[in-house]
C-alpha cells in the first residue's frame, strides 16, 4: 500500500475496530476516513525514509544524558 507494512496494517485494524465497533453509518464514515487519512500520511512518510518509525523507536529509547565517566563494575 506504499507504507511501512506494520504500520499500515495497524492503522487498518483499528479503522476496522471503529468501523465495526459502532455499528452505524457514521462509524463506518469515519473509520474509511480515518484510515484514508492514516494511508495518506504513512505513504509520505515513507516516501521520506522506509524505516522512519524504527528510527523513530530507537531515538526514544536513547538517554537524554550519557556520563562521561565509566561505571566501577564495568567489563575490562
Amino acid at each position: 500500500m506504499g507504507g511501512e507494512r506494520e504500520l499500515v496494517m495497524l492503522s487498518a485494524l483499528l479503522a476496522m475496530l471503529v468501523g465495526v465497533g459502532g455499528m452505524s453509518w457514521s462509524s463506518t464514515i469515519v473509520a474509511v476516513a480515518f484510515w484514508l487519512v492514516a494511508l495518506f500520511v504513512l505513504r509520505r512518510m515513507a516516501k521520506a525514509d522506509p524505516c522512519m518509525s524504527k528510527v523513530w523507536l530507537t531515538h526514544v529509547k536513547q538517554q537524554d544524558f550519557y556520563p562521561a565517566r565509566s561505571k566501577p563494575w564495568r567489563k575490562v
